[in-house]
C-alpha cells in the first residue's frame, strides 16, 4: 500500500506511548506461553492451507465459513495458551449497514486475524502481491479482497476505482490501513506517514470514514515470536463524512490526528495493565513463596520434631535399663504420623517391670502441634498394673487427658483414669528435682468419684490390708462433696500428702 499514490503531506511526530519496564523473569515466561501458542498456531495454519484446498471450489459465502472456523481455533488459542483476549470500543460510531470506509490503525498480524470478528463480510484493501503467497494466497483471492496493482500509479488509481466501486456495491465494508504497512508501538508518523490513498477511495464511492485506533503492537507486537497476555482494544472513532469543499489533506491529516492520539492513548493503557499485572502477579509470587518457604520450614520442623520425640522414647528406654539394671521393658514399635497435622505417636503395647512391680500399658497415642508449650493430648486402653508384693494386677480401663512439659515441668490438665464406675481425675503440676536424689515437686487437685467398690475389692483381693483401708475411707469421707472426693496431692520434702494424710514416702 505504500506506492498507492504519490502524493504525502507534511507531518509532525506524535506523542509516542511510554513503555513500562518488563522483568526478565516475566518475558521468559511470557516467551515459553508464547512459544507454545506459535507452534500450534503455524501447525494449524498449515494444515488448513493444505487440507482444506477444495473449499476453492465451493461458494465464497461457504468458503468464508470455513475461514471463520479457522479464525474462531485460532482465537481458543490466543485465549487460553497466550491468555489474549480483545474489547471493542465506539461500536455506536459505526453505519448499522455497509457500506463504509474504516482508517485502521495497522501495528501487527492481530487485526488481520480479528477482520472477520470486527465486520461481516470485509473487504480489506492490500497489495497485489500478497496473492503471490502459495496457498494462503489463494484464499485471499477467494475471499474477494480489494489488490491493489502497484507496477505504475495509473495501475494502482485503476484497481483502487474498479475494486472500491465493485466492494460498494456488494454492500460491504473497506478496511484500509493508510499507513501502508505494519507499525510498531512509538513509530512516529514522521517514519511512517500516512498515504492519500483513503481519500481517494472516499472521493470514489462518497463514503464515511471510520477511524480505528488500537494498541495490538503492544501485545502481538510485529515481526517478534514473543506475546503477552492482555487485552488488545479496537476502537471506533466518530466518522469523517465526505465532503466536496474539504481538500483531501485536510482529511488524512484529521484522520491521522485521532488515530494517533487515540492509539498511543491505548497504548499507554495496555503499557500500564501489563505493568499493574506484573505487579499483582510480584505479589502473588512473593505471597506464594513465602508460603511455600513457611511450608518448607514447618514440614522441616515437623520431621524434625518427629525425630526429636522418636529419638527421645529410644533413649528413654536405653538409660532407664542403664541405670535400674533390675528393669525389663518390652515395647512395641513407636508410629509417627499426622504430617501436615498434628504430630500423633502410637504405641500398640509397653510394658515395664521393676522391683517394684509390673506395668503393662495398651495402645498408647499422643497428638500435638509440634510447636513449644502446646498441650498434648493422650489416652490409653487398658492398664494394668501388678505390685511386687502380689500376684494379682489392678486392671484400670483407661487413662485420657493432656499435658503441657516445659523445662523441668509437667502441667498436668484434666486427666482422668478411669475403672468401671470409678475414676480419678488430676489437675496440676509435677517438678522434676534439680537433684536427682531428691523427690519431685508435686500440688495437684484431685477429684475421686464412686472409689468404695474400688477400695472394697482392692482388700478382698489382699491388694490392700483392711485396717489401712478403714483408715482411708474414714478419712476420705472427710473429702466427700455429692459422692466425690475433692482434695490436692501435695508433696512435702520427700513425703506425699492426700490432703492432710501422708501416703507415701519417696526414697
Amino acid at each position: 500500500m505504500s506506492t498507492i499514490t504519490s502524493v504525502t503531506t507534511t507531518k509532525t511526530s506524535t506523542p509516542t506511548p511510554r513503555q513500562m519496564p518488563i522483568r526478565s523473569a516475566k518475558t521468559c515466561y511470557w516467551f515459553l506461553r508464547a512459544s507454545a501458542f506459535n507452534l500450534c498456531f503455524y501447525i494449524i495454519s498449515t494444515l488448513f492451507c493444505i487440507i482444506l484446498l477444495p473449499v476453492l471450489l465451493v461458494p465464497h459465502k461457504l468458503m468464508m465459513k470455513i475461514i471463520h472456523l479457522y479464525l474462531h481455533i485460532n482465537f481458543f488459542l490466543e485465549k487460553y495458551i497466550l491468555g489474549l483476549t480483545y474489547e471493542i470500543r465506539g461500536a455506536k460510531n459505526l453505519p448499522q449497514d455497509p457500506p463504509y470506509i474504516v482508517a485502521a490503525k495497522h501495528q501487527s498480524t492481530y487485526e488481520t486475524l480479528k477482520l472477520h470478528f470486527l465486520f461481516k463480510n470485509p473487504a480489506p484493501v492490500l497489495k497485489k502481491e500478497l496473492l503471490n503467497i502459495p496457498l494462503w494466497g489463494k484464499y485471499l483471492e477467494k475471499s474477494d479482497v480489494i489488490a491493489i496493482d502497484r507496477s505504475s500509479p495509473k495501475a494502482a488509481i485503476k484497481s483502487i476505482k474498479e475494486s472500491a466501486l465493485r466492494v460498494t456495491a456488494q454492500k460491504r465494508p473497506i478496511i484500509i490501513f493508510p499507513q501502508g504497512t505494519r507499525v510498531s508501538p512509538g513509530t512516529g508518523t514522521d517514519e511512517k506517514p500516512y498515504k492519500m490513498g483513503v481519500t481517494r477511495i472516499q472521493n470514489i464511492t462518497n463514503l464515511p470514514i471510520i477511524p480505528m485506533a488500537t494498541n495490538a503492537g503492544v501485545y502481538y507486537p510485529k515481526g517478534k515470536w514473543c506475546r503477552k497476555p492482555g487485552c488488545v482494544i479496537f476502537e471506533f472513532l466518530p466518522a469523517i463524512e465526505p465532503s466536496k469543499d474539504r481538500p483531501a489533506k485536510q482529511t488524512l491529516k484529521q484522520i491521522e490526528d485521532v488515530v494517533e492520539e487515540k492509539s498511543n492513548a491505548l497504548m499507554n493503557e495496555a503499557y500500564e495493565a501489563l505493568h499493574k499485572k506484573q505487579s499483582r502477579q510480584s505479589f502473588l509470587r512473593i505471597l506464594i513463596i513465602s508460603i511455600l518457604t513457611l511450608f518448607t520450614i514447618y514440614s522441616t520442623y515437623w520431621f524434625y520434631s518427629a525425630h526429636i520425640v522418636k529419638t527421645a522414647y529410644i533413649n528413654w528406654i536405653e538409660d532407664t535399663r542403664l541405670n535400674n539394671n533390675a528393669a525389663k521393658i518390652n515395647s512395641s514399635h513407636l508410629r509417627i504420623y499426622g504430617y501436615p497435622g498434628k504430630l500423633h505417636a502410637a504405641l500398640p503395647s509397653f510394658n515395664i517391670q521393676t522391683q517394684e512391680g509390673m506395668l503393662e500399658v495398651r495402645n498408647i497415642h499422643t497428638a500435638s502441634w509440634p510447636f513449644p508449650n502446646k498441650p498434648i493430648m493422650f489416652q490409653t486402653e487398658n492398664i494394668s498394673v501388678t505390685p511386687i508384693y502380689t500376684q494379682d494386677s489392678i486392671e484400670f480401663d483407661s487413662l485420657n487427658g493432656s499435658f503441657k512439659l516445659w523445662e523441668n515441668t509437667l502441667d498436668i490438665e484434666n486427666t482422668q483414669l478411669k475403672r468401671e464406675e470409678s475414676s480419678v481425675t488430676l489437675s496440676g503440676i509435677i517438678k522434676a528435682p534439680n537433684n536427682p536424689s531428691a523427690a519431685p515437686q508435686i500440688n495437684m487437685d484431685i477429684v475421686i468419684k464412686n472409689y468404695s467398690p474400688f477400695l472394697l475389692e482392692l482388700v478382698q483381693r489382699k491388694i490392700v490390708d483392711q485396717k489401712p483401708a478403714m483408715i482411708a475411707s474414714i478419712v476420705l469421707q472427710a473429702f466427700t462433696i455429692e459422692d466425690e472426693i475433692h482434695t490436692n496431692v501435695t508433696t512435702q520434702g520427700n513425703s506425699l500428702f492426700l490432703g492432710p494424710v501422708h501416703i507415701y514416702d519417696f526414697p
